[in-house]
């Protein structure tokens, strides 16, 4: 885009960088732009936000971003990209897409993880293997009150279909699952190539043995999943949320969760976290796990190359893998 090198701060914690941006990463991305570290940007005035945005052509970001300085960033005339080594990205202001301001993630990078973990909970839930171990983790259900069953064959349905949802379908394909999706911004034509079939929320609630939530949260989707659709839950069946806890009525979900006909494995709340007196923490059919579904104890190297390959693609005028589209963004987690 430029005959000179590009001029990139980077807006990351130490603790996090460490963890997402890997030495090979770091050599790609010294070896085509000039780059500053800023070292902290929760305090700074206006003014300093600024200045430290003036002269910047790109921005590196990832988790631990808030607070974001939003004002700064508005104000520098010369920022071209933002690309965020991590997922949502909803903390970026709107007016610096609507006026041009490429923005990119690394959603599709991350979402391999969550998804293995979907996987792991509906095994985990289907098989009740938390009453299995000898001493059981804990007592869910009454003898004869929860029917285990293996995943081969089930009706799986997810609602959303985006990154998390897709790779799940994927490592599903060897279950021999019969497959469900609603997501009104997804075409069938897109979901058949998963084998995927596209239906209602309500057929999705209804015919499913495993449900796992893949929506964002938006205006939207706030408690769109509430006591109608609860209630059409399978005796059985596996509830899985790792997407975001507003999507769900929570006071609709404790009082069928209370009825003991199903296991929950609930990786987002509302609200995040629960209050410690909070019923779910007691049910003995609800697994909380605060918001780590993605999480693992080994460097995420794969959102950093994401972040920092679109940053390189961008200034060579190449095609970018990870935008994130102005249209996409109030709909986005």
């Amino acid at each position: 885009m430029t005959d000179s090198r590009p001029e990139i701060v980077i807006l990351i914690p130490q603790h996090v960088y460490a963890r997402v941006i890997s030495p090979e990463a770091e050599q790609v991305l010294h070896a085509f732009a000039d780059v500053t570290r800023a070292e902290s940007w929760e305090h700074l005035s206006e003014t300093d936000a600024e200045a430290l945005f003036r002269d910047v052509d790109g921005v590196l970001t990832s988790w631990g971003i808030h607070p974001f300085p939003a004002k700064g960033f508005l104000a520098s005339r010369r920022v071209k990209i933002l690309s965020h080594a991590a997922g949502g990205v909803r903390w970026a202001p709107r007016e610096a897409l609507e006026r041009g301001v490429v923005v990119t993630n690394a959603s599709e990078a991350m979402a391999p993880r969550v998804a293995e973990m979907c996987l792991a909970f509906a095994l985990m839930g289907l098989h009740n293997v938390l009453e299995l171990t000898e001493p059981p983790v804990r007592r869910i259900f009454s003898e004869g009150g929860f029917q285990r069953a293996g995943l081969y064959g089930k009706t799986v349905g997810l609602v959303g279909f985006g990154w998390i949802a897709r790779n799940l379908a994927r490592l599903l394909t060897p279950f021999g699952v019969r497959l469900l999706a609603f997501d009104p911004y997804v075409s069938g034509e897109v979901m058949a190539q998963y084998g995927v079939l596209p239906v209602d929320l309500e057929q999705i609630f209804r015919e499913s043995r495993v449900i796992s939530i893949h929506a964002g949260a938006t205006d939207e989707t706030r408690g769109m999943i509430g006591d109608e659709l609860l209630n059409l839950i399978q005796d059985s069946a596996v509830f899985i949320n790792t997407a975001r806890g507003s999507v769900v009525d929570h006071d609709a979900l404790t009082a069928e969760l209370r009825k003991r006909r199903f296991l929950a494995f609930l990786d987002v709340t509302d609200p995040e976290p629960l209050r410690d007196d909070h019923e779910l923490r007691s049910l003995p059919n609800v697994i909380l796990t605060g918001h780590r579904a993605g999480a693992t104890d080994e460097p995420i190297f794969e959102v950093g190359d994401a972040a920092i390959g679109d940053l390189k693609r961008f200034f060579a005028g190449e095609p970018l893998l990870h935008e994130v589209k102005l249209e996409w963004y109030d709909r986005m987690t």
